[in-house]
């Protein structure tokens, strides 16, 4: 995230364009780099690991990491429920945001 604002930022203009832009540029970067770290791995039961946790492989998944994030997860979900007003104005553009006094 702090790399696609920094690519937005490069051009110096707000723009909720050039933000998808540079985070589409960011996204094709490390995929590149994936794809330099797949080519490298040093066996085919590495590779397989990788593409099974790229793919969003569970198998070794326990019940000890859904336990420590589970606070966050419910944390974030309460925090955009009481913001959600507000998200929505943003989304419809700076101005009718403005005129509306966000």
């Amino acid at each position: 995230m702090l790399l696609t604002l920094f690519f937005a930022n490069i051009i110096n203009r707000q723009s909720p364009t050039i933000l998808v832009l540079a985070g589409i540029v960011v996204s094709s970067l490390l995929g590149a780099l994936i794809s330099i770290i797949k080519y490298a791995a040093p066996s085919e039961i590495i590779l397989a690991d990788i593409t099974f946790w790229l793919m969003g492989s569970y198998a070794s998944a326990k019940y000890e990491a859904i336990s420590l994030l589970l606070p966050v997860v419910l944390l974030g979900t309460v925090i955009l429920f009481l913001m959600r007003w507000k998200i929505n104005i943003v989304g419809q553009g700076m101005f009718e945001a403005q005129s509306q006094g966000l």
